[in-house]
């Protein structure tokens, strides 16, 4: 049913946009909701091919998209047709007028989950102001280690300590989601969410230290390098506050696009070992833990929100200098 829903959904969005990035983005996800259908049927092998395949087509598709747009304007130029008026007025016209209308609108997702999630996120993260003081972080950091010791040691509260880890680490990633203060406090508040994060991996999962050593490295070594760029703007007294966007990449280009690579690292992105740790680590929890396993696939979206949102905050937008471009806010 979710796997049907997703793609009459996104092929009616695809077939009505203009824009060709976005018809590629949710013609993927109507290939999406097939595969969640193929994964229902038991279909396994079919699945990974049609991923494959639909992946290596989007890619193409993307690469060539310059070329076709070109060739589209050429051909309106010289051979354009007013094309004929298909809408009548007629309840079967009506009802198409309605699903082109909703499709252009995107089926007003975006103002659902405006409204539904990330509202009541900056709620519940705005009530959580306390955690951005670097006393409680330090605190935190030390209820860290005595829940891990605690946990460890304790072996039939294990699903527990799960739970609570899970928790904690989507109050952290929530506030640092909503936080408008120094960057660097974000930064450590994400940390933390990571921090609690392993330690729902090794307490829900089969406990692997080899892959638990693989997630820490590349969430540390991008936690290190994250924090020498914040030094090295207050340096060169450049703002890293989150109340505003401040389009320090005009003035630092190639600091810019280094933060952008750590940014991804830190939220574990493909293309960190930490994010194939994390990634066995989940398919080794048992599939009775639901609960679980959604409570962390929502830390793992709200952590790349969270940083992303970081990353534009500081970044770009209009500099504070006259001299440099000046941005759209909405750029």
């Amino acid at each position: 049913i979710v796997g049907l829903t997703t793609a009459i959904v996104a092929t009616s969005i695809t077939r009505a946009q203009s824009s060709i990035k976005t018809q590629i983005a949710y013609a993927s996800i109507t290939q999406i909701g097939i595969m969640f259908i193929e994964l229902a049927a038991g279909l396994e092998w079919l699945v990974l091919l049609h991923f494959v395949s639909n992946a290596s087509l989007r890619t193409y598709q993307l690469l060539i998209s310059p070329s076709v747009v070109s060739y589209l304007i050429h051909d309106q130029f010289f051979y354009f047709v007013r094309p004929i008026q298909k809408i009548k007025n007629t309840l079967l016209g009506k009802m198409r007028a309605t699903l082109y209308v909703l499709s252009i609108k995107e089926w007003n997702m975006n103002t659902a989950v405006s409204h539904y999630l990330w509202k009541p996120l900056k709620v519940v993260g705005r009530a959580c102001a306390a955690l951005d003081w670097p006393p409680i972080q330090i605190a935190s950091l030390a209820l860290f280690l005595s829940f891990a010791s605690i946990a460890m040691l304790l072996t039939n509260l294990v699903l527990f300590a799960s739970i609570v880890a899970a928790v904690t680490s989507l109050i952290f990633y929530i506030r640092a989601y909503t936080t408008k203060g120094a960057a660097a406090a974000a930064w450590n508040l994400i940390m933390l969410g990571h921090l609690f994060g392993a330690l729902f991996l090794a307490s829900a999962s089969v406990t692997n230290w080899q892959y638990l050593v693989m997630y820490g490295v590349g969430i540390v070594v991008a936690f290190v390098l994250g924090h020498i760029c914040f030094w090295y703007l207050k340096t060169k007294n450049q703002p890293s506050m989150l109340e505003d966007y401040q389009g320090v990449v005009y003035a630092f280009p190639k600091l810019g696009s280094f933060f952008f690579v750590v940014s991804l690292l830190f939220m574990a992105f493909p293309i960190s070992t930490s994010f194939l740790a994390q990634d066995i680590l989940l398919s080794l929890i048992s599939a009775n833990h639901i609960v679980q396993i959604g409570l962390f696939c929502l830390a793992y979206l709200l952590v790349g929100v969270s940083i992303m949102r970081l990353y534009t905050k500081v970044f770009l937008g209009p500099h504070k200098t006259s001299y440099h471009e000046k941005a759209y806010r909405s750029s």
